[in-house]
């Protein structure tokens, strides 16, 4: 209770100060970058994985919006951006190029949830859990410092980047109503249970 009253609070903050913001949705596949303006980047989020890189020194930023952790072909080029282990790179030598420099660059990560009627198959390829590691790899191996993470778990979320101060805001899906985002269902007790009991018979086999 006190923890969603603080996020309701914290939203509020957070929606006053970007009212008067130019909102710019990033689609899936996608990134966007550019120097500080009056611009608010949002990314809607279930299983794909959204990044905020910004570099307040260098007044730029920007957010990507990725799918999958990699192309299902090795060495493909097509669609390069919707793949973290394709799309990230190019979009951290965008911002590179527009004066960002990795030392000074921070990062937030959001998304990778499974979200809906989950199925061992979901629970086994890990599609979401996966595109965030590939991510935080590549941010790691860079020497980007990750400020924020919020992957995982069982919900849909906003990622949103205030471009004029770099205040950033990690909405989940409760609290977000828009007509980019498809009607999601959020699961309930038994869901999770049986979320959680696929996992553990998953893991278990792993361990054999």
């Amino acid at each position: 209770m006190i923890f969603k009253y603080t996020l309701n609070k914290l939203i509020t903050h957070f929606k006053i100060s970007m009212s008067h913001l130019e909102k710019y949705h990033v689609p899936s596949g996608c990134f966007h970058i550019g120097k500080r303006q009056s611009t608010l980047l949002r990314a809607f989020l279930g299983s794909c994985v959204g990044v905020a890189v910004y570099d307040s020194d260098a007044e730029v930023g920007g957010m990507i919006h990725l799918l999958l952790p990699e192309p299902p072909l090795p060495g493909s080029s097509f669609q390069a951006e919707r793949y973290a282990s394709t799309g990230l790179p190019i979009f951290l030598k965008a911002l590179n190029d527009v004066g960002a420099t990795p030392p000074k660059m921070k990062a937030i990560l959001a998304g990778g949830a499974l979200v809906g009627a989950v199925s061992e198959q979901d629970v086994a390829l890990k599609i979401g859990g996966r595109t965030a590691d590939m991510a935080i790899n590549i941010l790691s191996d860079q020497k980007i410092r990750v400020i924020k993470s919020e992957t995982g778990g069982l919900f849909a979320c906003t990622l949103n980047l205030n471009m004029e101060n770099w205040e950033s805001l990690i909405e989940p899906v409760e609290f977000t109503r828009s007509r980019y985002c498809d009607p999601l269902t959020v699961p309930n007790h038994n869901d999770i249970t049986r979320a959680m009991e696929m996992f553990n018979r998953f893991d278990s086999r792993l361990r054999r």
